[in-house]
């Protein structure tokens, strides 16, 4: 039986290295709001970005449902950082009868650091399409209220690896 999986955690853990990794093992489609976001929309939303975000989830919820009525596994590769959207989430497949399998990619703060160095890096010479972490992006993701609990999550992985 197919499954819907997703992948949440904090901007630069992995999150797509590790979704990227399962959807090879578990033959699933990945869907990521990110790129679709950045491919529709250009980079810099400003205060349209949780509007575009949310858009862009509803859209991916429906396209996730979808791929799975006919049997095939989907990975949603987002951030979910934030306990709303979790929640929100889980509620929706819920509603649709799917109980979503919840993946959560952690990483020591030190690796963290590094790994958001590195992509900015990246970024900056033009060799990465991700996003520029800036001190907003980062304190929206500093609030450890929003942390999973271990009960919200199926899978703990642990990134240890830059």
């Amino acid at each position: 039986m197919a499954k819907i999986i997703i992948v949440c955690g904090k901007i630069c853990v992995g999150k797509s290295t590790y979704s990227k990794k399962l959807m090879l093992e578990q033959k699933a489609v990945r869907l990521n709001p990110d790129e679709l976001m950045k491919t529709f929309c250009g980079e810099f939303l400003g205060d349209r970005h949780e509007e575009v975000l949310q858009q862009t989830l509803n859209y991916i919820y429906k396209k996730a449902i979808e791929i799975y009525s006919t049997g095939i596994n989907v990975i949603v590769d987002g951030g979910f950082w934030q306990r709303n959207y979790r929640e929100e989430a889980t509620q929706y497949f819920i509603e649709h009868n799917i109980t979503p399998e919840w993946h959560y990619v952690d990483i020591s703060d030190d690796l963290w650091k590094k790994n958001i160095e590195k992509r900015n890096r990246e970024v900056e010479r033009g060799t990465s399409e991700d996003y520029y972490v800036d001190e907003y992006i980062l304190d929206k993701f500093s609030n450890p209220a929003d942390k999973p609990k271990s009960s919200e999550i199926d899978v703990w992985y642990k990134n240890d690896y830059l």
